[in-house]
């Protein structure tokens, strides 16, 4: 798992980046961890594992999990997006904010949409990780997702209807016989 400052900046270069990628393409078992430790230093192959494992698990919880940052502890007392856009509807009209205990971030990234944050923990790695979850989630603007959700969702629900137009039609027909 993710322990350590010197991990978490292993990951992020190019050559943690290529690991996690492979990971992501071939799936978290031991016949991968065995290939890649040939490649890797085995303490990041297991720290990018661990990562690997808590982001597939993060998707319930969070719609960006694939690029998030998470160690186990800060993944399971992670507030889920609802929840945390939830609390932060308390402080609309805040000019300055102040999350203590920030963890990994979930109360974080939305309380950013709100105004100033100043992000506390007394975990360096889990501030580190809540600043770049930050950053990660602010990378595209809010027009940008919308500009790609309204008409991605309509196009594929059009395909979806035209996928099941034969389904459709043979039914109709059996009921008119």
């Amino acid at each position: 798992m993710v322990s350590t400052i010197d991990q978490f900046h292993y990951l992020q270069s190019n050559e943690g980046e290529t690991l996690l990628r492979e990971i992501a393409a071939d799936g978290v078992d031991l016949r991968s961890a065995e290939r890649l430790r040939k490649r890797f230093p085995g303490e990041m192959v297991a720290a990018a594992m661990t990562l690997a494992e808590l982001r597939s698990r993060a998707r319930a919880k969070f719609a960006r999990a694939d690029e998030l940052w998470f160690t186990r502890a800060g993944y399971e007392q992670a507030s889920s997006e609802a929840a945390a856009r939830h609390r932060a509807e308390r402080f609309a009209g805040s000019r300055r904010i102040v999350d203590l205990c920030s963890g990994i971030g979930g109360d974080l990234i939305a309380l950013g949409g709100r105004g100033a944050v100043t992000a506390v923990d007394r975990d360096p790695l889990h501030l580190a990780m809540a600043v770049a979850n930050e950053i990660i989630w602010r990378s595209f603007p809010t027009d940008w997702w919308v500009l790609w959700k309204v008409p991605g969702s309509i196009i594929l629900t059009l395909a979806f209807m035209v996928c099941q137009m034969p389904l459709i039609r043979r039914h109709s027909r059996a009921e008119r016989k």
